[in-house]
């Protein structure tokens, strides 16, 4: 399998057999944005277990504690693969703008891949 990427809006992107969507919000840009005809669409949903993953029981002053993260600021997080498909320079690029103007905020990243390096 190769991985590539395509703008939504470049042509060639229809020439392509299927699409693969892990929610509704990707299925409907391929659909309306990209104009994909819905029948090479298809849907595979992510294998996250929400209720493992769920608030009940979180206890986030042990959180803040176990992984040194300052008290009194929200913490935003992103977990992921560091590669140009999540283009994770966008995020850093927002995250300076952010840190520009404010101070409540503290950015948490966490993923593997071949921007790491870049990201860290």
């Amino acid at each position: 399998m190769v991985s590539l990427y395509y703008d939504y809006h470049n042509s060639k992107i229809k020439e392509l057999d299927r699409f693969v969507a892990i929610n509704t919000k990707i299925q409907e840009v391929f659909v309306n944005t990209a104009q994909i005809s819905s029948e090479k669409v298809d849907m595979i949903y992510h294998i996250v277990d929400t209720e493992r993953f769920s608030n009940q029981g979180f206890d986030a002053k042990l959180a803040r504690n176990k992984f040194s993260l300052p008290d009194g600021k929200k913490i935003i997080t992103f977990v992921g693969r560091m590669n140009e498909q999540k283009r994770p320079e966008l995020l850093i690029k927002l995250i300076r703008k952010i840190n520009d103007t404010r101070d409540d905020l503290h950015f948490v990243i966490v993923g593997d891949g071949p921007l790491s390096g870049m990201v860290r």
